[in-house]
């Protein structure tokens, strides 16, 4: 650190800690100022039968709710970047999920429209966790998923109408 007069120069590592901390705030801000967010709720059933995690979204809002393709697992129970949004905690420890992608989308991927008061429906692979981890033997399982759920745009349900009348 050094001091001129009775002025303090920042160094480069603090300068980006504010900035850092600066987009967190930002973030946070953004966030927030959701006037009334989405309600649903994230509903998880273990089926070691199947090797996987039954997974539910419930809407419990009067509005449609929307998020990507790429949100959601995949119909052979992937998750996109789960070694970042995806989580199996156990008593004693926890696992990331794998990391896969979905790929690129050049104009953006396709969205799931969740009717007001309905569930989407999915699947979580054990497949999507490191496969020398026993999933079925593990006790007390809970599983998180990163979700970005939010009330849909009207591009959204116009794309939403047009897939649908093809």
């Amino acid at each position: 650190m050094l001091v001129v007069g009775k002025l303090r120069v920042v160094t480069f590592m603090e300068r980006l800690s504010l900035l850092i901390m600066s987009w967190a705030l930002a973030a946070c801000t953004f966030n927030s100022s959701v006037a009334d967010p989405p309600k649903y709720a994230f509903v998880v059933e273990d089926n070691p039968t199947l090797q996987r995690f039954d997974v539910k979204l419930v809407s419990n809002d009067s509005r449609k709710l929307c998020l990507t393709s790429e949100d959601w697992p995949s119909s052979y129970g992937d998750v996109s970047d789960g070694d970042i949004r995806l989580m199996l905690t156990y008593e004693g420890g926890s696992v990331k999920g794998k990391m896969f992608s979905f790929g690129y989308a050049p104009h953006g991927f396709s969205s799931y429209v969740i009717e007001k008061r309905s569930p989407l429906i999915g699947i979580i692979s054990y497949a999507s966790f490191d496969s020398s981890v026993q999933i079925t033997q593990l006790p007390n399982k809970s599983l998180q998923l990163m979700l970005d759920v939010g009330v849909c745009t009207r591009q959204e349900l116009r794309h939403q109408y047009r897939e649908e009348t093809k």
